[in-house]
């Protein structure tokens, strides 16, 4: 059952930035001088990359989940004691989540207070 749900949070994940990533118009660029990546298309943008920090983190978390679950599932299936006991993935993906948000507010902050 956890495989199935960790399978299926990849999925949505990927699905998710893909349906962003359509919505968007993005663009993959690999030129001299920028970094090969996905880029939002005007120029208004300033070659702004796509995605932002959680979009990032949560693909990151859901890969990395899924390869936790799939070992431990292979261990289950050979009854041997399966060598991760507990993940912090959980964890980690949540502070990321905390540190990009309070990193958006004290940007909206910065931006609302230079325009006064």
């Amino acid at each position: 059952m956890a495989m199935a749900f960790s399978l299926l949070a990849l999925v949505l994940c990927v699905i998710g930035l893909l349906y962003k990533g359509v919505k968007e118009g993005i663009t993959f660029k690999c030129r001299k001088g920028t970094i090969p990546w996905f880029y939002y298309p005007s120029r208004s943008q300033n070659h702004k990359r796509f995605g932002t920090f959680a979009d990032l983190i949560g693909l990151v978390s859901a890969i990395s989940q899924s390869i936790v679950t799939a070992v431990n599932y292979d261990f289950a299936r050979r009854a041997a004691n399966g060598p991760i006991k507990f993940s912090l993935l959980p964890i980690i993906f949540a502070l990321a989540l905390l540190c990009s948000r309070i990193l958006e507010t004290v940007e909206k902050k910065a931006s609302e207070s230079s325009d006064l």
